[in-house]
Order: C-alpha cells, then sequence, then structure tokens
C-alpha cells in the first residue's frame, strides 16, 4: 500500500511539474490584484507574473499585448517591460501618464501573449481602483489640526 501511495504521489509530481507545457501558458497572479482598491495615481506599474519564464524578446514581441482602460473606456498609454534576471517570470505593465483619482481601471493581457513557444491563448483581465486622493488631503489637514 505504501509502495502504491508513493508511485501515485510521484506521478503527481511529474504530471504537475510538466502541466505548463500541457496547458500553455497561463498568469498565476498579477500586482495589483484583481478587485484590489486604493491604489496610487501616480508611477503606476502592473505586474504579471506568468507560468513561464520570459526573455530577453519578451517584452518586444508583447509591446502591443497590453492595454489598460479608465471606466470611461479611454485607453491609458503603457510600455510592457522585462528584467529577465531579477524577475524571470513577470512582465511590468507601466503607465505613461499618473491614473486619476478614485477611478476603475481594466488591464487586459491580450490572448495573443507569447513567451518562448507558449501563448497566452484566451484575453486575462484584471480590475483595479485608483485612491481617492481628495479624501486623503482632507485626512491629512484633519490629522494636522489635531
Amino acid at each position: 500500500m505504501k509502495r502504491f501511495a508513493a508511485v501515485i504521489a510521484m506521478v503527481l509530481v511529474v504530471v504537475l511539474s510538466t502541466a505548463t507545457t500541457c496547458f500553455g501558458l497561463s498568469v498565476t497572479k498579477t500586482t495589483p490584484s484583481d478587485g484590489e482598491s486604493g491604489k496610487q495615481i501616480t508611477n503606476v506599474a502592473i505586474k504579471f507574473t506568468f507560468s513561464e519564464k520570459v526573455d530577453e524578446k519578451t517584452a518586444e514581441v508583447n509591446k502591443d499585448m497590453f492595454t489598460i482602460k479608465d471606466s470611461e473606456g479611454n485607453t491609458i498609454p503603457c510600455t510592457a517591460v522585462c528584467d529577465t534576471e531579477k524577475y524571470p517570470n513577470d512582465i511590468w505593465v507601466l503607465c505613461a501618464q499618473d491614473l486619476k483619482s478614485n477611478t476603475e481601471y481594466k488591464v487586459v493581457a491580450s490572448s495573443g501573449v507569447k513567451i518562448g513557444s507558449q501563448t497566452l491563448g484566451k484575453d486575462y483581465t484584471l480590475n483595479f481602483k485608483t485612491r481617492n486622493t481628495k479624501t486623503d488631503s482632507f485626512v491629512s489637514f484633519g490629522m494636522m489640526a489635531i
């Protein structure tokens, strides 16, 4: 019985370790996470962590595969970058301008995102909301008065 359990465990390890090869590229984590709120409005970067390691060509190949839109549908200019040594599975999407306060944003990694020979296959969407900087100012002034 122990031998059978050990064999099953080894089979599971092999299957799970080759899952990305069998099932293609996937997003394993994002920062901010989907539905997160209270994000800063300046120097915004969205990090996508993928199931595959990126290479030096990844940012150039995927430069048009990421979009950021505000709640009114306006596209925010952005650039995809990666650092293969420091963040081997990550693509960072950098906003080229400050975002609006207290606004919801939709970020889409297109189904065409390609890392090595793997393709994402379907759009990956995340939503986040920026913090209300007007409220922040009122709280700061209130704290100074105390």
